[in-house]
C-alpha cells in the first residue's frame, strides 16, 4: 500500500511513501498458496481484501517507516 497524495513521480518506495504491505498466502485456499488478492480497501486501521482463491481477508494496518525517513508528529 502505497501513499497517493501529491505528485506520483520518482520511486514511492524511495520517498517514505510505502505504508504496507501483506504476503497473502494460505495452504487451505482453492490453489494452495497462490494469492490472488485484488480490492484493498483500508478502514479504521484496517485493510480488507478479497483473494481469489482464499476469500475475504482483514489485515491490521502497522505502518512501517524506512531507516531514510523522518517523521514529524508535531502536525
Amino acid at each position: 500500500m502505497v501513499d497517493l497524495s501529491g505528485e506520483l513521480l520518482g520511486d514511492l518506495n524511495r520517498q517514505g511513501r510505502e505504508i504496507a504491505w501483506i504476503v497473502p498466502e494460505d495452504p487451505d485456499g482453492y490453489i494452495a498458496n497462490a494469492p490472488f488478492t485484488w480490492g484493498a480497501q483500508p478502514h479504521k486501521g484496517h485493510i480488507f481484501y478479497s483473494d481469489w482463491n482464499s476469500g475475504l481477508w482483514s489485515a491490521k494496518l502497522q505502518p512501517v517507516v524506512p531507516n531514510n525517513v523522518t517523521i514529524d508528529n508535531n502536525n
